[in-house]
């Protein structure tokens, strides 16, 4: 897993737990409060996203899992729009809700948006248990 460090370093991925994050509950509160403390599982971008974007992160704090994503015209920042999908959940409950089809998101693999539910899935099942 990889630490939230700088811009630098993390590149497109910045986003997760920006400051800016354009309204947003206790859920991101807490991500942006301990901002240092998230560590990187999984993270995707739209391939075909053209003048927009379309980014999701598996990420994890302490011992709980989040899905937080970014998403829409490239004009605004997308630090500027980020939000906590799902979470605060374990391992195993965030590849079950990335796998069902019934979770009102487009995560599931078989809903109306498949990409990013699946590689979301593969990253996170070639993690080591121990590892994430």
């Amino acid at each position: 897993m990889e630490k939230l460090p700088d811009k630098e370093t993390w590149g497109t991925a910045y986003w997760v737990g920006h400051e800016s994050c354009g309204g947003g509950g206790e859920r991101e509160e807490l991500l942006i409060r301990r901002r240092d403390d998230i560590y990187l599982v999984a993270y995707v971008e739209d391939p075909e996203a053209d003048y927009s974007y379309d980014d999701r992160a598996v990420v994890k704090l302490d011992k709980d899992y989040y899905i937080v994503s970014t998403s829409g015209c490239s004009c605004p920042s997308p630090s500027e729009t980020w939000g906590v999908d799902f979470g605060p959940a374990t391992k195993k409950e965030v590849i079950a809700f990335l796998e069902s089809d019934d979770n009102n998101s487009c995560y599931g693999p078989r809903s109306y948006d498949p990409w990013a539910g699946v590689e979301l899935l593969k990253q996170l099942k070639a993690k080591k248990k121990n590892e994430a």
